[in-house]
């Protein structure tokens, strides 16, 4: 009895195993993608196409460690992408034309996506995503990733702080300014971000001259919220500053890429409430 019911269940999972297979071929037939930077990852799993995956960059540890690598965000392996056969390459903006072009191998499609300058750069890299690879009704997907992030940071509270937004664990730190992905989250969630940048903003911290406290004089945040891993939350000692402002410590892979696991960020900010 015993051994018939293991054969049962065997040829089950058997089976069920083959089906899994087979749905994963067909939704990948002809779809054969390299990511060029995790935050695409990201965006790519957002539709269950991380499975189509058959080559990454060297940064992006959400993928098999096994899978083949295809160079850095700024400088991709040419041989290495040619020799994956792919379909589709999804590069970001820091990739300049010149080198998609010559890094675009025979019967590959090649496509750049933004992301950093603003949330709707995230939302449109979706789109992109959606109707490049003919994703069913990737539009609703988007409109309800859109709707969700959007309620979320609304229902925030502690309006009007001011605060920087801040990271880097090694060097010289840095700030998201207002023209920043972040910058326009926390932003929609109501805080005013005292960084007024285009971009992102590195304080040089030496013995002689300390450019993030003399930022903290002039522009008087509230406190700083500092996107670290959770593994170096309490020793991330660079973003300390002799003016001794408070720091809330988030998730950094929360938030770090312009893509829908902002999501899981975001709500880890609203836990957070009571320590701002």
């Amino acid at each position: 009895m015993i051994i018939k019911t293991i054969t049962k269940l065997t040829l089950l999972l058997t089976i069920s195993f083959v089906i899994l297979s087979a749905n994963s071929l067909d939704k990948c037939k002809n779809k054969r993608i390299i990511s060029q930077s995790p935050y695409i990852t990201h965006a790519l799993d957002f539709f269950g196409m991380k499975e189509c995956i058959v080559g990454a960059s060297i940064y992006d540890e959400q993928v098999d460690p096994y899978l083949p690598r295809t160079g850095k965000v700024f400088v991709p392996d040419k041989d290495a992408i040619a020799k994956l056969k792919p379909d589709f390459i999804f590069t970001s903006d820091w990739t300049k034309k010149s080198v998609m072009a010559d890094i675009t191998s025979k019967g590959a499609k090649t496509f750049m996506l933004h992301g950093f300058q603003s949330m709707e750069q995230v939302e449109n890299n979706l789109y992109v995503i959606g109707n490049v690879l003919k994703i069913k009704e990737f539009q609703n997907k988007v409109k309800n990733f859109s709707k969700e992030w959007r309620d979320l940071a609304r229902s925030i509270k502690h309006k009007n702080k001011k605060v920087l937004l801040m990271s880097a664990c090694s060097h010289d730190p840095y700030s998201y300014g207002t023209n920043t992905y972040l910058g326009d989250m926390f932003s929609e969630a109501g805080f005013d971000v005292v960084d007024k940048s285009n971009k992102v903003k590195i304080f040089h911290i030496s013995k002689d001259k300390n450019e993030l406290d003399e930022f903290i004089k002039e522009f008087k945040p509230d406190f700083i919220f500092g996107f670290v891993p959770y593994t170096q939350a309490n020793v991330c000692s660079v973003l300390e500053t002799n003016k001794k402002l408070p720091i809330i410590y988030l998730n950094g892979d929360k938030f770090l890429h312009p893509a829908p696991t902002l999501l899981d960020g975001l709500k880890e900010l609203k836990s957070k409430e009571n320590e701002y």
